[in-house]
């Protein structure tokens, strides 16, 4: 696959500082070394960043700029279900906010294998209903939600809305999915053809499905919104 030269560069500068993959590690060590891989990333400047609850559901609230009744965008983050939390993702929350004028909640759901499916997917269900019962208090539209997030997270917000949909529960205007796995059947062509080389690997994916769900789950579409 070809590649533009900051990813080559950056794949390059991978390969040559060695070390293990994540798929070797327990997930604990897994995601020290995510944030590792995160804790330089530049952050923008907002009016106000908040931590706070959701119900039982840590958040993190970023507004980009005084006044209310602002659209709103629930932002999970990736890292396979299994690594990633509110600080590997502040950067690009930060970023998101300040670029739209929206105001921006990472929720902070718990992680596999302590907490396998449908516990993480609860917990954005969890916060998701909170944060539209509270709109009034947060100081957004909730006329105006959107749900989105990467990877995972991307996954997470897309099945969030086929059970939202289900239920005749809240509008969402928008979802913003970033790279979202969509499918656990790792059946697909893309999945051989760059099955390594490319920092998410084959078996990566692997190791983050297999600490999330067990296979009796992996054509609930909640895991695999695809098959929806």
């Amino acid at each position: 696959m070809p590649l533009t030269p900051i990813v080559e560069s950056l794949l390059k500068t991978m390969a040559d500082a060695g070390g293990p993959s994540i798929s070797d590690v327990a997930p604990q060590q897994g995601r020290e070394m995510y944030r590792m891989m995160h804790q330089d990333m530049k952050k923008a400047e907002l009016h106000e960043v908040v931590d706070q609850q959701a119900g039982s559901v840590p958040i993190r609230i970023y507004r980009p700029s005084e006044g209310d009744n602002k659209p709103c965008l629930v932002f999970f983050h990736g890292g396979g279900w299994v690594i990633g939390d509110l600080d590997t993702h502040d950067a690009p929350c930060r970023m998101l906010a300040k670029s739209s004028d929206c105001v921006v909640i990472a929720v902070d759901y718990r992680l596999a294998p302590e907490h396998p499916f449908p516990k993480p997917f609860d917990d954005c269900y969890e916060a998701f209903s909170w944060i539209h019962q509270h709109a009034q208090e947060l100081g957004i539209n909730p006329l105006k939600l959107a749900v989105g997030g990467d990877s995972a997270g991307g996954n997470l917000a897309a099945a969030l809305c086929l059970k939202i949909k289900a239920e005749s529960g809240p509008t969402i205007r928008h979802q913003l999915l970033i790279y979202p796995v969509t499918d656990a059947a790792m059946d697909t062509a893309s999945y051989s053809d760059n099955a390594e080389g490319y920092m998410l690997t084959r078996a990566t994916m692997a190791w983050f499905f297999d600490h999330y769900i067990g296979p009796e789950h992996r054509q609930n579409p909640l895991v695999s919104p695809l098959l929806a």
